[in-house]
């Protein structure tokens, strides 16, 4: 099961989805024989109802700002900042794809296009992590003072309880802040029997369906005659995968830029998949397994969007009292 975790000095949640790949993917033109990109529309994965839209994220994390600076202002800390939510929130909604338009494929490969390339489109992340801010200028030991007070003494076995005479709270600020606006939500159970004790706990519900729908997904046999076609014409160009993924995961990501090997394995993967409509294929079974989901766990899942509305509510209250 994929399962976000709060990491680092305050940050939100990410999101995985499952089958992100494919808004803006390329297709070939079948009367030119050109595979130029063009835009294929994707309905968004059903399953995306059921978390923060990108627009609320930016409203939580501002309200956790607000909660975790407050916090951090008991210890004698008034530098304390809440990384942005905007490059996590891109990574959430632009996972590693596994179908890559072919002309980012000729100059990228399977890595992230570079700034000014693919519309300039770059990784969204920091180039230091994400881990800017006030922070960043610390010495090693108040940085580990820092990030037991925002995580909590629970993160960091061994940490302080208390700072200055004040006690930490056990997951820091930033569960002081989760709490702030989990107050008066409803609490669904998780699939671990428990009933939800923060917002990631929400969060993974919804993720463990995605996992569910994702898993439901590969075992359809549409899906793995699909795959099997693709490893086909994988092979009569040369590259023997069994799978896309095993294609896309063999040791690229290791390296800090595309190799030429990896650009003409990239292209022809794409190649393979158009030729077996794969994008088509993937996006029918993400839409319908994860309506399955839905429909068996309607109630919990009304539960989880109860809770996130609960949470917005007291966000907009948070900001607007300052």
């Amino acid at each position: 099961m994929r399962k976000a975790v709060l990491v680092g000095v305050a940050t939100t949640a990410a999101v995985a989805l499952v089958w992100g790949i494919l808004i803006g993917a390329g297709r070939p033109d079948e009367q030119s024989g050109d595979r130029r990109a063009a835009v294929v529309a994707v309905a968004a994965p059903p399953l995306a109802a059921y978390l923060p839209t990108q627009r609320q994220n930016t409203e939580l994390t501002e309200a956790l700002s607000v909660v975790a600076r407050s916090c951090m202002q008991r210890y004698g800390i008034t530098t304390a900042s809440v990384v942005s939510d905007a490059w996590i929130l891109e990574t959430a909604a632009r996972p590693v794809p596994l179908y890559v338009p072919e002309a980012q494929a000729r100059t990228s490969g399977y890595h992230e296009p570079s700034p000014g390339e693919a519309d300039g489109v770059g990784s969204g992340a920091p180039a230091d992590g994400g881990r800017g801010g006030p922070q960043s200028a610390l010495s090693t030991e108040q940085r580990a003072v820092y990030e037991t007070l925002m995580n909590g003494w629970a993160a960091r076995p061994g940490s302080p309880r208390t700072y200055r005479g004040e006690s930490v709270p056990r997951f820091g600020c930033l569960g002081e802040a989760d709490a702030a606006l989990m107050r008066g939500g409803p609490r669904p159970v998780g699939f671990d029997g428990k009933p939800a004790d923060n917002s990631v706990d929400v969060l993974n519900i919804t993720l463990e369906l995605i996992d569910r729908a994702d898993r439901m997904a590969r075992n359809d046999s549409g899906y793995r005659s699909m795959v099997k076609e693709w490893s086909r014409c994988m092979a009569e160009a040369g590259h023997r995968y069994a799978t896309p993924e095993a294609a896309r995961d063999d040791g690229w990501f290791d390296r800090p830029a595309p190799t030429d090997r990896e650009r003409d394995l990239a292209v022809q993967d794409t190649r393979c998949k158009d030729e077996v409509s794969y994008v088509a294929i993937v996006s029918a079974l993400e839409q319908s397994t994860q309506r399955r989901m839905i429909e068996r766990h309607r109630p919990l899942l009304d539960l989880v969007n109860g809770n996130i509305e609960a949470r917005m509510k007291n966000a907009r209250e948070i900001v607007r009292n300052g």
